[in-house]
């Protein structure tokens, strides 16, 4: 027989041998907490069925509530609890007993050994608050107590935990009460803290009051500014245009250029005069027009194109005269402003609804009646046409 089959059972045999332990050992479920070689946690049999992630039930501690009383204050007789149960934030009732008698005071306050119970007084609250928001006393119902002659007292206290408690007075042991509304299983946690209700002071109620009327306000300022017509622009309205023309056409009047006999100038100075006076009173951009265009101008403007007819015709007798070669006569240039001062006469506007400084308006007025008298504009003095250069 050769060696060669042999040693390869014998082999297996070996190998077969070494790993039946750790087969059998991987089988087995080991002690909670034991961690095995590779470092992998081995759940419990019990837990081994659970859904993976699920927090394990934990069941809440009842805490016991002691009290105790100085000596140097009465004594409660007995000590009722009223209630099965109480609300998380909520307050507990206890009833107690004292000796006939014994009359009720603030002192009459049993304290508990325990931070987490605190006595509740029901504080003060001003006529503000009382109209706005009544007070509501708890209903302790006593009908479940025994009759008796003893002074009996109903004092309420904070609770700040939330689990299941039972009330000791000396060798009085209370049913266990539960605490409701804290959390929505007894698996998870609840952040505990005093419950703080808006209270409506006086000064917090004129402080809001402040606020709606300001928002009220600004509210009526925004639509009063919405819904007001927007102001009108001011537009101040020069004075008429005779004004100015009268108090210039005098000046030249008195610089005697017909006198010297530069009749030219005076016709420059005049056609100057009516132009700056067309611009005035019609509104029109005279000053550069010559007379069809300025006709054409007061006519698109709608003015009865009669009248700025004249004063362009005596523009443009003016323009072609002083350009002449022959130089008009002084006679032929009064007649000019003769028949200027005629056409202003019959469409001057007074001043009637623009201020006008005092002394310009005097010093017009004067220019004008000194120009009648020296041009010899009287009642029955009237304006001849001219035939020459007339212009349509």
């Amino acid at each position: 027989m050769s060696s060669g089959p042999f040693n390869r059972v014998f082999l297996a045999a070996a190998i077969l041998m070494l790993a039946a332990p750790t087969i059998a050992q991987g089988q087995l479920p080991r002690d909670p907490g034991h961690r095995n070689p590779g470092g992998a946690q081995v759940q419990p049999p019990q837990l081994l069925d659970m859904p993976a992630g699920q927090p394990v039930p934990v069941v809440p501690d009842t805490v016991q509530i002691g009290f105790a009383v100085p000596d140097t204050l009465p004594q409660p007789l007995n000590m009722h609890v009223v209630q099965d149960s109480l609300e998380f934030g909520g307050l507990l009732h206890l009833v107690w007993d004292y000796s006939p008698g014994q009359i009720d005071s603030p002192e009459l306050f049993p304290a508990s050994d325990g931070q987490w119970l605190a006595p509740y007084v029901a504080p003060d609250v001003g006529l503000v608050q009382r109209t706005l928001r009544p007070r509501r006393e708890a209903e302790v119902d006593l009908s479940s107590l025994p009759a008796t002659d003893n002074l009996r007292v109903v004092r309420s206290y904070r609770v700040y935990r939330r689990d299941p408690l039972q009330v000791q007075w000396q060798d009085q042991m209370s049913p266990v009460l539960t605490v409701v509304g804290q959390t929505a299983g007894a698996e998870n946690t609840a952040t505990i803290r005093a419950p703080r209700a808006l209270t409506w002071t006086p000064w917090r109620l004129m402080a809001l009051s402040a606020l709606l009327l300001l928002a009220a306000l600004a509210v009526y300022v925004l639509w009063r500014r919405r819904n007001q017509p927007a102001p009108l622009e001011h537009w101040p309205v020069p004075p008429s245009a005779w004004i100015t023309t009268a108090t210039s056409l005098q000046a030249l009047l008195n610089e005697n250029i017909l006198a010297r006999g530069d009749t030219r100038l005076f016709l420059d100075r005049l056609a100057f005069l009516a132009r700056d006076y067309v611009a005035g009173r019609y509104r029109v951009a005279a000053r550069e027009m010559t007379g069809p265009e300025i006709v054409a101008a007061c006519k698109g403007l709608g003015h009865d194109p009669a009248h700025p007819a004249g004063f362009a015709r005596l523009i443009d007798l003016a323009d072609r005269e002083r350009y002449n070669p022959t130089a008009p006569d002084a006679a032929f240039c009064r007649e000019q402003a003769v028949q200027f001062m005629g056409r202003i006469s019959r469409v001057r506007l007074e001043q009637q609804y623009i201020r006008v400084q005092p002394e310009k308006l005097l010093a017009a007025q004067k220019a004008w009646s000194a120009l009648t008298a020296d041009l010899g504009l009287g009642a029955g003095r009237a304006v001849v046409p001219q035939n020459a250069g007339e212009v349509g």
